[in-house]
């Protein structure tokens, strides 16, 4: 099976070994200040997990419209992944992420001094439109500053940038709150988004120098045809459905879930309870580096993703069986969260189904996919846990079996995203040729 002119059954030359080309300067800077980008972007995504309490004096709201008010971040999120690809394929990513940074800047300065919950949510809003551009904008600029056998470890490397910025809004920004009020942390973090904005301007070009002549990483297409042309790729949705597929569980357990579960299975406090449920997150760092570097070396995207879609299921369904211990649990946590972070690698799939000019368009459509899959699968598994309270019951509690029997939707998940990558080309690590 061939794609994008690879020898049947043969990964490229450059993936097998050959010696990698020097990387300017500029492209390392490209690279290291868009990370910091999406790190931050990872902070917002978890920065209202640490003032919950405060929220709901300040705005006068219940668990409810908390819930809501935080959600936002994905929904606007999730629904611009596709625009937002096109645009940087068309405009640059320069422009686009110095554009989004100073719009999450405006979003966190508003939140942070709302006084009525209706600015509070406008405000998280224009923080979620300023973060969904940060990843897919770094993506694409891998992809014209890099080789494309750097590609998957350089996602790998973006995925750990922006785990550490998310653990950076938990227990370091709880530390902080000892001095500042959350208002001053949401004003500060306004003013961070300001200072990365302008090195971006600065420093980050949309390509080398030596590639204007040939238009390498603009977009020449007109918007509607290359928005299209993306969309009738069946191939980038598969990709994207893979990537959706694993990140569900994850986004489920890690980002809400899984802190209650521990506490009711383990007895654990919620400090503690969160610790255990955050190595799925180093896990998932860890899994995106790794995964990357050895997709890279052997030419191959496929086999990392089937192993790690078997193995991800096996963590998943272990973890149901009751008695386990919590040193055991805490394994399988990080297990499957190292193999959710092999799906990195469905960015690298989805980018090279077609050329490179389109990178942008396909990474938008993986990473609607992953942030959506989140939003989708957090309130499946809070309905799985409403049809088990008795009727009649006003506020329900959760027993750690109820916890096991919704969480079957973990590996079921699992399953399909291993059944999925049968469906996908393999790429041999090189993009489609143009032509």
């Amino acid at each position: 099976m061939t794609t994008g002119g690879a020898p049947a059954g043969r990964p490229s030359d450059a993936a097998e070994g050959s010696p990698r080309p020097p990387i300017p300067l500029r492209a390392w800077a490209t690279y290291f200040l868009c990370t910091s980008a999406f790190a931050y972007a990872f902070f917002q995504r978890v920065l209202p997990s640490v003032i919950v309490e405060d929220l709901m004096t300040a705005f006068a709201v219940g668990g409810a419209l908390l819930g809501n008010l935080s959600a936002i971040y994905f929904y606007t999120y999730a629904a611009l992944q596709i625009p937002i690809g096109v645009l940087t394929d068309r405009l640059g990513a320069r422009l686009i992420l110095t554009v989004a940074l100073v719009i999450a800047a405006g979003g966190s300065v508003l939140l942070g001094m709302a006084e009525a919950v209706e600015e509070a949510y406008l405000g998280r809003a224009l923080v979620g439109i300023g973060c969904s551009v940060a990843f897919v904008s770094t993506l694409k600029l891998v992809t014209v500053w890099f080789p494309a056998n750097y590609f998957a470890s350089l996602s790998g490397g973006l995925m750990l940038f922006g785990m550490a910025g998310g653990m950076g809004g938990q227990a370091p920004l709880a530390y902080l709150l000892q001095f500042i009020t959350w208002r001053e942390a949401l004003l500060g973090a306004g003013v961070a988004a300001v200072l990365i904005a302008a090195l971006v301007w600065l420093v980050v070009r949309d390509r080398p120098a030596d590639a204007a002549s040939t238009g390498r990483g603009r977009q020449t297409v007109p918007l509607g045809p290359a928005l299209l042309h993306v969309a009738r790729s069946g191939q980038v949705w598969l990709s994207a459905a893979v990537a959706g597929a694993m990140a569900g569980p994850m986004l489920a357990f890690a980002g809400l879930w899984g802190v209650p579960y521990l506490e009711a299975e383990y007895g654990l406090s919620r400090s503690a309870a969160a610790g255990t449920a955050s190595l799925m997150l180093l896990g998932v760092a860890a899994g995106g580096l790794v995964g990357g570097a050895i997709s890279d070396r052997i030419g191959r995207r496929k086999l990392p993703l089937y192993t790690a879609t078997i193995v991800f299921a096996a963590a998943l369904g272990l973890l149901l069986l009751p008695g386990m211990s919590h040193l055991l649990a805490a394994v399988l946590i990080a297990v499957a969260g190292f193999a959710c972070g092999v799906s990195v690698l469905c960015y690298a799939l989805a980018t090279e189904q077609l050329t490179p000019d389109y990178a942008g368009a396909c990474n938008g459509v993986v990473n609607m996919a992953t942030v959506g899959s989140g939003a989708l699968m957090q309130p499946l598994i809070g309905f799985l846990l409403d049809l088990q309270v008795p009727a009649g019951v006003g506020a329900p509690v959760f027993t750690a079996a109820m916890f096991r029997e919704a969480f079957i939707a973990f590996p079921v998940s699992a399953v399909a995203a291993f059944l999925l990558v049968l469906t996908v080309r393999e790429t041999w690590c090189r993009p489609a040729a143009s032509g």
